[in-house]
């Protein structure tokens, strides 16, 4: 990497960031294509559905944020998953 002053490092800095952004975000679009497809997302239920009505037991469904104090759900601005009536 050449430069003569700042603007120019910063120019080949910007030219290495964008390359590496450019690469990143074709990688994250061939995962997405991959893994995030109806077809993949159906079979992800399906088995999902499957295992439910084949097991014999039953392991109880509970969110996690039932352990966090609601004075620190509230300061977060997540008061309402305190209750699970909604879901």
């Amino acid at each position: 990497m050449y430069f003569t002053d700042l603007d120019s490092l910063i120019a080949e800095i910007n030219k290495i960031y964008n390359a590496k952004l450019k690469l990143v975000g074709e990688e994250m679009q061939a995962i997405a294509k991959r893994r995030y497809t109806w077809s993949h997302i159906a079979f992800k239920y399906e088995l999902l559905v499957e295992e439910a009505l084949t097991s014999s037991k039953k392991v109880d469904v509970e969110a996690e944020t039932k352990n966090i104090p609601y004075d620190q759900l509230l300061e977060l601005g997540h008061a309402h998953l305190k209750t699970n009536l909604n879901f």
